[in-house]
């Protein structure tokens, strides 16, 4: 059993993850990359930040694909696979954007 602080951190990165899922998608349906409104002090920290929540949700997406898998194994691993598939490429995506902002 999860205790209740873990719990709560993969469902916070779960929130992170799919609100930048949603950011990248709707990024991608417009053929266009939203700009920056301006730069600031906060930036690098704010990078580093975004990088962190990136990695919490995968790793949380994996460990979620992988409970599920035990709960339910019926067509795994081919389910998992293409979960961790999704996730992986969200997970590029997203850091090659926070890269390129970098730049």
């Amino acid at each position: 059993m999860i205790n209740k602080p873990v719990r709560f951190a993969i469902i916070v990165a779960l929130i992170v993850f799919g609100w930048l899922g949603y950011l990248f998608i709707s990024v991608q349906a417009q053929d266009q990359i939203i700009p920056l409104e301006q730069t600031s002090v906060y930036d690098k920290r704010l990078d580093e930040i975004g990088k962190e929540a990136i990695e919490q949700a995968y790793r949380a997406r994996v460990i979620d694909l992988f409970e599920i898998w035990m709960r339910d194994p019926e067509g795994q691993p081919e389910r998992a696979t293409i979960g961790v598939r999704r996730a992986r490429n969200a997970y590029i995506s997203a850091m090659t954007e926070l890269d390129r902002h970098q730049k």
